[in-house]
């Protein structure tokens, strides 16, 4: 699967053609047919898309823009052949086993848009590149009996005879059902890899019966029916969705081609050719054969110009969004529904907008609704109303409504709706504050501070808690809890929180002590001694040293009378400037 693009992003649509489209169709000329078969199994259903004929219809209108953006002027290349290239053969081989045949572990790296195993996969099997190629390693594996086709990608074996892949997927050939839609497969398009294949036996009976695998350098983000999955950013409508049909042009003349080669090319004029993967311009997929001839395929396929191709527009061949049954005669009623008409469109969140619209009418009845947005048709619906979701969002998006009936008859597209989803909603928690400190003041106070909060969208605040009760709610990154009782124990915590309301878990704790009331024992100037060693917690802003520190023991004067310092500082400070106290264990009494 070659230069494949990947996304997480699922449904983006269930396969009609997303472009403005014609208000009536030519007849269908597609005739009943044995499918076409590999080794007694049917191909898919002889009234599959695949082997649908596609000569009678319309030409898409971006056409030219796809040709252009595919390579107007660039030539068909066989992507298979004969012999071996790079160590490999030529083309993506085949496997076909029986019933019986035992089945092994397989894990996918996109397990959740793939078949789960185990996967027939024989010993020594056929891997597109050979077995030691790094390149899209494709493996197809037909079970014979059950007519089950299973297809894997980037497939590598593992050393206890497991498997690993990219992805795979599992088609049963004798049914028209489609995979999930958003889902991919082997193939970047969602689609089989087998059934799409130019195999030697089919043109040496004279006859291909079925569509033609292609690839193209840069295709649109957007698939059609019957594809199911898109492999690319690019937005712009002149690139070609996945799945996106080509026709050989009826006037091609085909005379001057070997007999091979005609046989491949009438198949291009009957059944077209299948955008199925990123890839170089042109390739048109094949398995290797030694009877190819290459240097015929090869110079005579390069003759073939992309300006010789035509895109269709096949979306009145289908009948099921989830089918890949095609009408095979849509002759019996030509006229269109009338256009649906007041298509509304309301955004309700930043991922839904919801439309709604008048019914149109029919001759034979309304079958339903395409809805398209932004030109890529992301649903079908029985009711005149459509909620669409996964959006982006504060984006703008464009809505049109087409309505269908049950011959495949669409109307034209409804006049533009468009709609902005609202501004995303703030669902993060702004991170924890940290390095919370706290400093006793005095026997009342204490200082808080801490350092800011992260958050997406910015930290509208804090919240301050003090033995896990809210006290406080602050803008600043501090904050000074007054009115406390002395020498009382008191723990804090600080949350953050945005303007979305959202709020961050609590901060660590931290646990400080108030200072004891101030004493009234004493005035500056007091001959003091302690009894016991004396402290104090703090020296407050606007106090005034009376007595420094001493070594212990020492004797000294205050204001003319005599002290004692036993092994502590000893301040006496103004009081009247806001004492912080002395602590309770502290003994002291006034030198009588």
């Amino acid at each position: 699967m070659s230069r494949r693009f990947r996304q997480s992003i699922l449904v983006i649509g269930f396969g009609l053609l997303a472009a403005v489209l014609v208000s009536s169709f030519a007849p269908v000329d597609a005739r009943a047919q044995t499918p076409p078969s590999l080794a007694g199994c049917p191909l898919f259903p002889h009234d599959s898309v695949w082997n649908t004929s596609v000569e009678t219809l319309p030409v898409h209108p971006d056409s030219s823009s796809y040709i252009t953006n595919i390579g107007a002027t660039k030539g068909l290349h066989p992507d298979f052949g004969s012999g071996t290239w790079d160590g490999g053969p030529i083309g993506i081989p085949f496997n076909v086993v029986p019933g019986s045949q035992a089945k092994v572990a397989i894990s996918f790296d996109y397990a959740d848009e793939s078949d789960s195993g185990p996967y027939p996969i024989p010993p020594n099997p056929a891997i597109e590149g050979g077995n030691n190629s790094t390149g899209d390693r494709h493996i197809l594996v037909l079970d014979k009996d059950n007519c089950v086709l299973y297809e894997t990608w980037s497939t590598y074996p593992n050393p206890d005879g497991t498997w690993q892949a990219g992805s795979g997927a599992m088609f049963d050939l004798r049914s028209n059902t489609l995979r999930p839609a958003g889902w991919t497969s082997s193939d970047a398009a969602g689609l089989p890899i087998l059934p799409g294949l130019v195999r030697h036996d089919e043109v040496a009976s004279g006859e291909i019966r079925h569509a033609i695998r292609f690839t193209a350098p840069k295709t649109r983000k957007a698939y059609v029916w019957p594809a199911r999955h898109y492999a690319s950013s690019l937005t712009s409508l002149t690139y070609p969705p996945m799945g996106q049909r080509f026709r050989l042009k009826a006037t091609f003349d085909v005379t001057g081609f070997s007999q091979e080669v005609q046989v491949i090319l009438r198949a291009m004029k009957t059944y077209g050719i299948i955008l199925a993967d990123n890839g170089s311009a042109w390739f048109i997929s094949g398995v290797p054969d030694e009877r190819w001839n290459n240097d015929v395929l090869v110079s005579e396929f390069a003759r073939i110009k992309g300006s010789d191709f035509e895109a269709i527009d096949e979306s009145s061949l289908m009948i099921h969004p989830d089918s890949g049954q095609a009408r095979q005669d849509n002759t019996g009623d030509a006229e269109v529904p009338t256009t649906p008409s007041n298509l509304m469109a309301n955004a309700v969140s930043s991922s839904q907008i919801n439309l709604s619209w008048e019914a149109s009418t029919d001759n034979t009845g309304v079958e339903g609704y395409i809805v398209y947005r932004d030109g890529t048709q992301v649903a079908t619906t029985g009711n005149t109303a459509y909620q669409s979701t996964g959006l982006t969002a504060s984006t703008a998006y464009t809505y049109r409504v087409a309505a269908y009936d049950a011959a495949g008859n669409i109307s034209q597209l409804s006049s533009e709706a468009r709609a902005t989803t609202m501004a995303p909603s703030d669902t993060q928690h702004p991170s924890v504050p940290t390095w919370l400190t706290a400093e006793v003041l005095s026997s009342s106070q204490i200082s808080l501070a801490w350092k800011a909060s992260t958050d997406n969208v910015g930290v509208a605040g804090y919240v301050v808690y003090r033995n896990d009760a809210q006290v406080a709610t602050v803008t600043d990154r501090a904050y000074t809890d007054g009115g406390l009782s002395p020498s009382t124990s008191y723990s804090y915590q600080v949350t953050a929180y945005d303007a979305a309301g959202n709020v961050s878990a609590k901060s660590t704790a931290v646990t400080r002590t108030t200072q004891p009331s101030a004493s009234t024992k004493f005035s500056v100037g007091d001959r003091v001694q302690t009894t016991g060693k004396a402290s104090v917690r703090s020296k407050p802003a606007g106090s005034r040293l009376v007595v420094g520190a001493q070594p212990a023991g020492a004797r000294g004067t205050v204001a003319g009378g005599p002290w004692y310092y036993s092994g502590h500082w000893l301040w006496l400070i103004n009081y009247d400037t806001g004492f912080d106290g002395w602590t309770q264990e502290d003994k002291l009494k006034a030198a009588q």
